[in-house]
């Protein structure tokens, strides 16, 4: 009658070896505190579109259309979330819906190409107020 059976396991000692980092491959969030963006110090603070150098209002109009248009780019399956934009230009914000996979980095490229005025601007991530 067998009761036991032998088991080869091969063990390595790694201990002696310089340890290699592995950079993350993707990395959803960018920039430092509740800012999005590029980290460091190049990121400009800021600012109102009072200071701008691109001083364009625009329209509740040019609102709509950029709502269409997120639409259109960023969402493209059937699951997906609504957000609130209020941007510099605008007095009204704007719901934008995408897809859950999206990143802020997503966002940020969209507003970029499609409103010229926010492309010197850094972004600003707020949070609603907390309901307690």
């Amino acid at each position: 009658m067998k009761i036991g059976f032998f088991l080869n396991i091969k063990r390595y000692d790694h201990r002696d070896e310089e340890y290699k980092h592995v950079a993350p491959k993707f990395k959803p969030f960018g920039g430092t505190s509740n800012t999005v963006g590029i980290a460091g110090a190049q990121q400009s603070p800021f600012k109102s579109s009072m200071v701008s150098s691109g001083n364009t209002t625009l329209n509740p109009s040019d609102g709509n259309n950029l709502e269409i248009l997120a639409e259109i780019c960023l969402k493209t399956s059937s699951s997906s979330t609504t957000i609130h934009l209020r941007l510099l230009d605008m007095s009204k914000p704007i719901c934008v819906k995408i897809d859950l996979n999206r990143t802020l980095d997503d966002i940020r490229k969209f507003l970029i190409e499609n409103v010229q005025s926010l492309g010197s601007n850094a972004f600003k991530f707020m949070e609603p107020p907390s309901k307690k």
